[in-house]
């Protein structure tokens, strides 16, 4: 049995995501809490409710 990491599976579903269109991928260190453009107020924000996500 393979073991794929967290990092692989993030990677293979941001690629797939790119491919199909209509998706914007931001980097954390824009949007994050701390980042110069946050999205939310803490990592426990799980959705983005100024993209309506």
């Amino acid at each position: 049995m393979a073991f794929l990491s967290e990092a692989e599976i993030e990677s293979g579903l941001l690629d797939h995501l790119r491919a199909i269109g209509g998706y914007r991928i931001e980097r954390e260190e824009a949007i994050g809490p701390d980042g110069h453009r946050p999205e939310r107020e803490s990592h426990d924000e799980a959705f983005l409710k100024e993209r309506g996500l």
